[in-house]
């Protein structure tokens, strides 16, 4: 059970919404201000409150059922600072009923859905909320809907909740009413599309058709079905990590033939023939012969990423082996290659999961009872660039690049020509204008995102 009907069950959660969710919250497949929760079909803007370091986030993703006709998404805050996080499990013990209780003392909930095919009883979705909180839930308005599912915000007993405890500090309680204020926002910006509670988890079978780079239609049974094990990299060619590690796989392909393995590149910025071209001059340059497919919607809604370069494991059979791999692990790729194999052949469970989670590189990992938790705690608060023409006027669509010692991230300048990243900690990082809006002057300049710095403007000529 998840720690959201766990508070449920206490009277601690005054609405509960059942939906199927995907990714950590501060991240879309390139860290993007909107929320894509494929897995539970719910997306949104994130609101710029969520992604201060003075709050915990919790994100919970489950099924409700074991097919995934009804499904969950919430998310949960804590008004905690990490001192004060310490201090209790170091009193308490983490799984004490002692320092649960003392933690729903700092939870508030922000959002909470239930996502419901269509055809379900409804009337036998809410008589088990209802069971599950012990009365607290009274029922369900409705929100919206996709192609084959209803999703609802479940209604409970605002009395249910504990006497909150003041924050530690005025800029933890600051964050805080931040956050509660914006929830109203995050859920009146919802679209839904159908859930797919099997997303990227170790598992789910993955099925696509697309083309290469010289327009050849390929798909994915023909390229997995070659393979005991294909490793599956994402990219694109501005990304200094990912042009790194392109001489690597291509010598790893060789040796993974030969284990009736392989590698397939995805890259996700050939769009047309001018970066089309680009990116077959990056793979020439590079030595690189295996396959390079071009990313579709249909690829990124199945193999969700997370920062570049981004791997995956997949079977003969199409199914995913293990978690997601972000950035460049060098020798770790072939590790993982080798466990997944043995995996498969049944001599050892162990597969890249344990590899990945070594390396620290896994971003989320699978819970008890079908449910997915990821605890939102950022290191560094995020990183804001702001794009501006000469007349101090915002900058829509500028393509900006942000790059870390270990990955890349991509994504483009908002209507407000904003566009903000989300840091694991406060090394210096470099920006790059990728590309800029029609009627602007390309920008070559390296930009430095100095680690102490929280925001860095940039001004594109005309």
């Amino acid at each position: 059970m998840s720690k959201i009907f766990e508070a449920v069950k206490k009277g601690a959660v005054t609405t509960v919404i059942a939906a199927a969710a995907g990714m950590i919250l501060t991240a879309s497949s390139v860290m993007a201000e909107e929320y894509n929760g494929r897995k539970v079909g719910v997306a949104f803007e994130i609101p710029e409150s969520w992604m201060s370091n003075q709050i915990q986030l919790n994100v919970e993703e489950e099924k409700l059922d074991e097919d995934g006709h009804v499904v969950h998404f919430g998310v949960a805050m804590f008004g905690i600072s990490d001192e004060q996080l310490a201090n209790l499990e170091s009193q308490y013990g983490e799984e004490s009923q002692e320092y649960q209780e003392a933690m729903m003392y700092h939870f508030y909930n922000l959002v909470n859905v239930v996502g419901v095919e269509n055809g379900v009883d409804l009337e036998e979705v809410v008589k088990n909320l209802v069971d599950l909180s012990d009365g607290a839930v009274e029922g369900l308005d409705t929100l919206g809907s996709s192609d084959n599912f209803t999703f609802y915000s479940v209604v409970s007993d605002e009395n249910a909740l504990p006497e909150h405890e003041a924050c530690e500090t005025e800029e933890i309680q600051a964050a805080v009413d931040a956050a509660l204020a914006d929830a109203e926002d995050v859920i009146e910006s919802m679209s839904f599309k159908d859930p797919k509670p099997n997303g990227s988890e170790a598992g789910a079978q993955v099925s696509f058709e697309t083309t290469d780079l010289d327009g050849n239609t390929i798909t994915s049974d023909e390229i997995f079905s070659q393979n005991k094990v294909t490793l599956v990299n994402f990219w694109f060619s501005n990304c200094p990590y990912c042009i790194d590690e392109l001489p690597e796989l291509e010598e790893l392909n060789h040796r993974l033939q030969e284990k009736g393995c392989g590698v397939v590149g995805i890259t996700i910025d050939a769009l047309d023939d001018e970066s089309i071209a680009a990116n077959k001059a990056v793979l020439a340059e590079n030595g690189v012969t295996y396959l390079n497919l071009i990313a579709t919607e249909e690829i990124k809604d199945q193999l969700v990423c997370q920062g570049y370069p981004n791997s995956y494991l997949i079977d003969q059979n199409g199914n995913i082996v293990g978690e997601r791999i972000v950035g460049n692990i060098g020798a770790g790729y072939e590790e993982a290659v080798d466990n997944a194999l043995a995996a498969a052949e049944g001599s050892t469970s162990e597969g890249i999961n344990m590899i990945a989670q070594r390396a620290g590189l896994v971003y989320g990992k699978a819970g008890s009872d079908n449910i997915i938790t990821y605890a939102k705690k950022a290191a560094a608060d995020p990183f804001k660039v702001v794009v501006k023409d000469e007349e101090g006027n915002p900058v829509e669509g500028a393509m900006i690049q942000f790059c870390s010692e270990r990955m890349c991230m991509l994504q483009p300048s908002g209507p407000d020509g904003t566009v903000t990243f989300d840091r694991d900690s406060l090394e210096d990082c470099k920006v790059h204008v990728l590309k800029q809006p029609e009627g602007f002057a390309a920008d070559k300049e390296e930009y430095e995102a100095k680690g102490s710095e929280t925001e860095l403007e940039i001004v594109l000529k005309k």
